[in-house]
C-alpha cells in the first residue's frame, strides 16, 4: 500500500458505546466520509493517478509545481507597473514605468486596488475620476476596469494572474478560519474543551441539548445531584421519554436537538426505524440553523450517497464549510482529501491545524510523511507540540477520576 493511501484510508479504531444508564453524545456519522470514518467507513477509493513517490514527490505534484511557478511568474509581471508606482519610481512621458534590472517588462498592466492613488483601467489606461468610475475585478481584486468592454478585452491577458490570485484568496480563507474548536466542543460547566472523540468523553442531555463532559457529570453525582448537571431537569430513564424531550426541543427549533434527532433516524435508535432520507432532511434544517455537526454529517451523506444522490463535489464543500467553523474531524478529513491527490504540502497544513486542536491521528499522519522524507522535522515537531498543548488544556482532576473509574 502506498503512503497516501495508507494515510487517507486508515480508519479510526472502533469505539465502545457508552453505558446504557446514561445518554451518550450523538454519534452522528463520525468520520464516515471520504475514508475517515468511524461508523461504517467506505472502502478506500483508488486514485486514477496513484501515489507512488519518486524522490519524495509524485509526478502529478511535480507538474502542478511547474504550473504554479509559471502562474506566479505571470502574476508578478502583471503587477510590475503598479508596484513601480507604489515604490515611487519616476513615470516616463509615455506613461510606462522604468523597471529595475531583473524585473519583467510584461505589457500586462494589472493595478492592485489597495494603496493606489492614480487608479487606472488595466486595459485602456484611463484614469479614474468623478466621471470615470472604475470597478474592481471581483475574482482577484488585483485590477480595475472602466467598463465591461475593457474587462472582456483584457480577459485573455489577465486570466492566468486572476485565477492564481483568486485561488490564493480562497486558500487564505480556508487556512485562516476554523483554527479554534467550535463552541459545542466545550463543556458548559467546566468550560474546558472535551477530549476527542467526544462521544467517549461526554454525555448528551436531551432535556437541554447540552453536551456535558464525564468529569463534570461524575462530580455532580458525587454531590448527590442525579438530575441533569446543567439544567437540573430529571434525566429520562427510557427511550420514549428521551425521544419526547428531544422532540420538544425540535419544536422550539433548537439546531442541536434537530441534529440529534437526525442521528437517531440515521442509526435507528430510541425505537425509531432507520430512515436516512429523514435524517438528511433534519440535518439540512439543523445546518441552516447553525449546527456545524449537521453540516459535517450532510457532507458524509452526499459523499456516500446515503439518503441523497451521491455528489462528492458538494460533500467536499460541506466539509470545508464545517472545517472553517472549527470542526476538527472535518479539518482532518480535508487533509486526507489532499493527501489522496498527492498534494502533501496542503495536507500537512490541514493536519497541523487539526493536531493543534487535539486530533492524534493528524500527528501520526504528519509523522508518516516525515519518516517517508516528504514532510519536515519542523512540521512534525510543531504538530506534536500543538497536540500536547491541546491535551494538557483538556485535562482536569474530575476527568482523570472518571477515566480511572471507567465512568
Amino acid at each position: 500500500m502506498t503512503l497516501a493511501r495508507s494515510i487517507a484510508a486508515r480508519p479510526r479504531p472502533a469505539r465502545p458505546r457508552p453505558p446504557p444508564r446514561q445518554s451518550s453524545s450523538p454519534r452522528g456519522t463520525g468520520r464516515a466520509g471520504p475514508d475517515w470514518g468511524q461508523v461504517s467507513p467506505p472502502a478506500p477509493t483508488k486514485s486514477p493517478i496513484g501515489f507512488q513517490l519518486i524522490s519524495g514527490v509524485s509526478h502529478k505534484q511535480k507538474g502542478e509545481d511547474q504550473r504554479t511557478a509559471k502562474a506566479k511568474a505571470t502574476a508578478t509581471s502583471t503587477c510590475d507597473r503598479s508596484e513601480a508606482r507604489r515604490e515611487g519610481r519616476t513615470t516616463h512621458s509615455s506613461g510606462h514605468q522604468p523597471f529595475s534590472k531583473g524585473t519583467s517588462t510584461s505589457n500586462m498592466s494589472c493595478v492592485p486596488v489597495a494603496d493606489v492613488v492614480d487608479d487606472t483601467c488595466a486595459n485602456c489606461g484611463k484614469q479614474g475620476s468623478d466621471t470615470v468610475k472604475l470597478k474592481n475585478c471581483t475574482a482577484c481584486r488585483l485590477v480595475k476596469y472602466c467598463g465591461v468592454d475593457c474587462q472582456r478585452a483584457h480577459r485573455k491577458q489577465h486570466k492566468t494572474a486572476c485565477k492564481q490570485r483568486a485561488a490564493e484568496l480562497q486558500d487564505e480563507q480556508l487556512y485562516s478560519h476554523g483554527r479554534e474548536r467550535q463552541e459545542g466542543d466545550f463543556c458548559p460547566l467546566c468550560a474546558l474543551p472535551i477530549p476527542l472523540p467526544k462521544e467517549d468523553h461526554s454525555f448528551f442531555r436531551a432535556c437541554c441539548t447540552k453536551t456535558i463532559c464525564r468529569g463534570c457529570s461524575l462530580a455532580a453525582k458525587k454531590r448527590g445531584m442525579f438530575d441533569c448537571a446543567f439544567c437540573r431537569a430529571p434525566c429520562p430513564d427510557n427511550d420514549a421519554d428521551q425521544l419526547a424531550m428531544i422532540r420538544a426541543r425540535v419544536k422550539k427549533k433548537d439546531p442541536e436537538a434537530i441534529y440529534n434527532l437526525g442521528t437517531k433516524y440515521c442509526h435507528g435508535e430510541l425505537g425509531l426505524q432507520k430512515d436516512m432520507q429523514m435524517a438528511v432532511e433534519l440535518w439540512t434544517e439543523a445546518s441552516e440553523l447553525g449546527s456545524i455537526e449537521a453540516i459535517f454529517n450532510l457532507g458524509n451523506a452526499y459523499f456516500n450517497g446515503d439518503g441523497v444522490q451521491q455528489d462528492e463535489g458538494k460533500a467536499y464543500e460541506l466539509y470545508k464549510k464545517a472545517a472553517m467553523q472549527g470542526h476538527v474531524v472535518g479539518r482532518h478529513g480535508l487533509g486526507n482529501h489532499e493527501a489522496r491527490k498527492g498534494k502533501y504540502d496542503r495536507a500537512v497544513r490541514h493536519w497541523r491545524i487539526s493536531a493543534k486542536m487535539g486530533d492524534e491521528i493528524s500527528v501520526e499522519n504528519i509523522k508518516k510523511l516525515f519518516m517517508a522524507g516528504v514532510g519536515t522535522k519542523e512540521q512534525y515537531v510543531e504538530a506534536l507540540r500543538g497536540y500536547q498543548n491541546a491535551v494538557e488544556e483538556m485535562k482536569s482532576h474530575d476527568r482523570d477520576e472518571a477515566k480511572s473509574l471507567g465512568y
